[in-house]
């Protein structure tokens, strides 16, 4: 879905998307950009948007899924553990720490509802998490 934010017919008297049934408003940080074959090109910061307004950027994305356990990836989106196996961890000497078991559950779940779909850009992004190693 492609939406832009500053076209004021989709901002609610608010200024902020509106939400549809089954997708949700999110900061979304880091987009990963990667090629027609799944290779990795680069991460794109997101957060040096510019702002209009004091306002901040939201991205319309598929709702939230609640966890059944601890484990609560989300559909095309989610945290960077998830999407590339890779967490934030203050404490740790290099600033971060490997979540194999979240980036496995997060591929897992994208290669079986994706498996079918005839885009490029799907068979891309299912090639870029087969191929991705975050170790």
């Amino acid at each position: 879905m492609d939406v832009r934010f500053d076209d004021p017919e989709l901002l609610s008297a608010s200024g902020r998307p509106p939400i549809w049934r089954g997708y949700a408003r999110q900061r979304i940080s880091v987009a990963v950009i990667f090629g027609p074959r799944g290779e990795f090109e680069r991460a794109e910061d997101l957060l040096i948007l510019p702002v209009q307004n004091g306002a901040e950027q939201w991205m319309i994305v598929p709702k939230v899924r609640r966890p059944e356990d601890t484990f609560s990836a989300n559909f095309l989106w989610s945290r960077t553990g998830d999407a590339v196996g890779v967490r934030r961890a203050a404490q740790d000497p290099q600033g971060y720490r490997l979540d194999l078991r979240s980036f496995e559950l997060y591929r897992g779940l994208h290669a079986g509802v994706l498996a079918h779909v005839n885009d490029t850009s799907v068979k891309a992004f299912l090639q870029f998490l087969e191929q991705w190693s975050p170790g």
